[in-house]
C-alpha cells in the first residue's frame, strides 16, 4: 500500500511539474531573433536586426521599418509616445504597461507594440491593418514578407524556382507553364528574384516568365505645384502700436513678418502680430506667410523639443495662430540648434507639416548653406526637411560674418549652395535667400594685435559709405561682385557690394537652377532700383 502510494505521489509530482513547466511556457515570452524567424522585404533576407516572435505574435523590429522606409516614426520614450508620418498623415500611440491609445483609441498594448531591452517593435498584424497593404504574416513558419516593387508575371514553360541564380543551385519548387509568379527588381546574370503564390522566395530564369500587369503601390508622392515666389521677409522686433502703411514693392507677391518667437511660458510664442498689418498687406494682394523662429537660442530649443508633449504643443500652437489669422502660410526659421537635437527637429518638422497639410497651408522652411558647422549647418537633416516641406528657403548669405574680412554671400558659394541642397530637393521647392544688405570691414592694428572688425549695411547705407569714403569698386571674377577698398589713417577698409549686378547675377543663377523663387532679406533694407531688378 505505501508503495502504491509513493507511485501515485511521485505520479502526481510528476503532473504538476509538467502543468507548471507548461504555463510557465505559456507565461513567458517566446524571443527569436532573424536566424528562426524570416523577414524578407521584396524578396531579400534581413540578417541584420532582431525581430521578435511572442504568444503567437510576430513583432517587427522599429528601427527595421526606419531604417528600410516602410514606417517613419519618432519615439518619445521618456513620454510613452510614439508619433507616426504616413502618407503625411500624422498618427499617435500614447501607452502604459498594458494599453495603447493609438489616436486616442485604446488596445490591448501587446496588439500594437511591444517594448524590449529599450529596443521598440511593432505587431505585424497592426502594421497590416493601417500601415504596409502587402505584409505576408505565416506565424506557423514564423515567416514575414514585406513587399513594395513587385510584378506580376506568368511562366511560359514548365520551370524551377532555385535558391541561387544558377542551373546548379537547390530546386526549390517545380512551376509548371501558365503559373503566376511574383518578381521583384533584383536580376542576377539573367535570373529574377521570385515569389511564388504559396510564398516560396528564390530566382527564376527570365526567358521562361512573361510580365501580366504592374502591381500598383503607395510609394507616399508628394505633388508641389511650381509658383513664382517672391517673398519679403519683414524684420519685426517689437511690437506695433500705431500702425502706419507701408510700401510693398510690386515684384513682392509674399511678405513674411518675423512676428513669433519661441519662448518658455504658457503662450508658447511671444507674439508681435498685428491686424490691422494683416489686413492691410491682403489688401494689397499680397500673401502672409508667417515667421516662427526659436530665437536662435539652442538651449530654449533642446528644453522645448524634446520635451514629447511640448513639442506637440508647439506644433499645434503654429497650426491654431495660422488659421485664426487666416495667413496663406508659415515660414519655419529654426537656427543655431544642437546637433544632438537633429532628430527632434526633424520630428517637429514632420509633425508639423502633417497637420499644415490637413489644413491646406503651405510650410517653408528655412535653411542654411551645408558647411561643417554644427549648430547652424549639420544640425539641419535636409533628406527630411525636403519631403516636409512645400518650399525650402536656402539662406544663401551670413558667409562672412566676424572674424575674418570677406563677401557677404560671393555668388560661387551661392551656386555651390544651391547646387548641393539640389542633391537633396528637388529645383520646385528651392527658394533662393538673397541679401539686401553687405558688411563694411575695418581692418586696423592695435598694440601690435591685428584687429577686425565689420558693421551691417543696408544697401542704401552701403551705397552712401562708398561714396563717402570714395571706395573705387571693381569687379573681381572670384567672387561673381564688385569690390573695393582704400586705406585711411592706418585703417582698411573693405567692402564686397550687394548691388544691381549682383541680385541679377543670383536671379540667374535661380533661373539656370529652374528654381521656384527668391526670398530677399529684408523688405526694408531694398532700393527701388533693386526691387525693379526684381520685376
Amino acid at each position: 500500500m505505501k508503495k502504491l502510494l509513493s507511485i501515485m505521489f511521485i505520479i502526481l509530482l510528476i503532473t504538476v511539474s509538467i502543468t507548471i513547466l507548461f504555463y510557465s511556457f505559456l507565461e513567458k515570452p517566446v524571443f527569436n531573433n532573424s536566424n528562426t524567424l524570416k523577414l524578407y522585404f521584396d524578396g531579400v533576407k534581413d540578417e541584420e536586426y532582431k525581430h521578435i516572435y511572442t504568444k503567437d505574435q510576430i513583432y517587427i523590429s522599429a528601427e527595421y521599418l526606419m531604417d528600410n522606409a516602410l514606417l517613419d516614426y519618432y519615439w518619445d520614450i521618456d513620454y510613452n509616445k510614439i508619433s507616426i508620418f504616413n502618407n503625411y498623415n500624422y498618427d499617435k500611440i500614447n501607452y502604459n504597461e498594458n494599453k495603447a491609445f493609438y489616436n486616442k483609441q485604446p488596445y490591448e498594448i501587446e496588439d500594437v507594440l511591444l517594448i524590449k531591452d529599450n529596443e521598440l517593435y511593432f505587431n505585424s498584424y497592426f502594421l497590416k491593418e493601417r500601415y504596409i497593404e502587402r505584409i505576408y504574416i505565416d506565424t506557423l513558419n514564423l515567416k514575414i514578407i514585406i513587399e513594395k516593387d513587385i510584378r506580376e508575371y506568368k511562366t511560359v514553360k514548365d520551370t524551377k524556382i532555385r535558391d541561387n541564380s544558377s542551373v546548379f543551385s537547390k530546386n526549390l519548387k517545380k512551376i509548371d507553364k501558365g503559373e503566376k509568379i511574383f518578381i521583384y527588381n533584383n536580376e542576377k546574370r539573367g535570373w529574377l528574384l521570385a515569389r511564388t503564390n504559396d510564398n516560396i522566395i528564390g530566382f527564376v530564369k527570365a526567358t521562361d516568365i512573361i510580365p501580366m500587369s504592374k502591381v500598383q503601390f503607395n510609394n507616399y508622392p508628394k505633388a508641389n505645384e511650381k509658383k513664382d515666389i517672391k517673398l519679403a521677409w519683414d524684420l519685426i522686433s517689437r511690437p506695433i502700436y500705431d500702425f502706419e502703411p507701408f510700401y510693398i514693392p510690386d515684384s513682392i507677391n509674399i511678405i513674411a513678418p518675423t512676428w513669433y518667437e519661441l519662448f518658455y511660458e504658457d503662450d508658447l510664442f511671444i507674439d508681435l502680430s498685428n491686424t490691422e498689418y494683416i489686413q492691410y498687406v491682403k489688401n494689397s494682394g499680397k500673401e502672409i506667410w508667417a515667421v516662427f523662429n526659436n530665437g536662435f537660442d539652442p538651449k530654449l530649443t533642446n528644453e522645448m523639443l524634446n520635451n514629447g508633449l511640448k513639442r506637440s504643443n508647439i506644433v499645434d500652437k503654429i497650426i491654431d495662430i495660422t488659421v485664426d489669422n487666416n495667413f496663406d502660410g508659415i515660414n519655419i526659421d529654426f537656427e543655431n540648434i544642437y546637433i544632438e537635437d537633429k532628430d527632434v527637429f526633424s520630428a517637429f518638422i514632420k509633425e508639423l507639416y502633417c497637420k499644415a497639410k490637413a489644413n491646406n497651408i503651405i510650410m517653408s522652411v528655412d535653411v542654411t548653406i551645408l558647411s561643417n558647422s554644427e549648430n547652424w549647418s549639420l544640425c539641419f537633416d535636409r533628406n527630411v526637411i525636403s519631403d516636409y516641406a512645400d518650399y525650402i528657403i536656402l539662406m544663401a548669405y551670413d558667409e562672412n560674418v566676424s572674424g575674418k574680412a570677406g563677401s557677404v554671400s560671393s555668388l560661387p558659394w551661392v551656386e555651390y549652395g544651391v547646387s548641393n541642397l539640389l542633391e537633396y530637393a528637388s529645383s520646385k521647392k528651392v527658394v533662393l535667400g538673397v541679401p539686401f544688405y553687405t558688411r563694411l570691414w575695418e581692418e586696423y592694428e592695435e598694440k601690435s594685435v591685428e584687429k577686425v572688425k565689420s558693421t551691417a549695411l543696408k544697401i542704401e547705407s552701403a551705397e552712401k559709405v562708398i561714396d563717402e569714403l570714395e571706395i573705387e569698386l571693381k569687379y573681381i571674377e572670384e567672387y561673381g561682385q564688385n569690390y573695393g577698398e582704400k586705406e585711411i589713417n592706418g585703417i582698411t577698409y573693405k567692402i564686397w557690394h550687394e548691388d544691381k549686378m549682383s541680385l541679377i547675377k543670383r536671379l540667374h543663377i535661380a533661373k539656370n537652377y529652374n528654381l521656384s523663387g527668391i526670398a530677399v532679406w529684408t523688405l526694408n533694407y531694398g532700393t527701388e532700383e533693386m526691387w525693379e531688378v526684381l520685376k
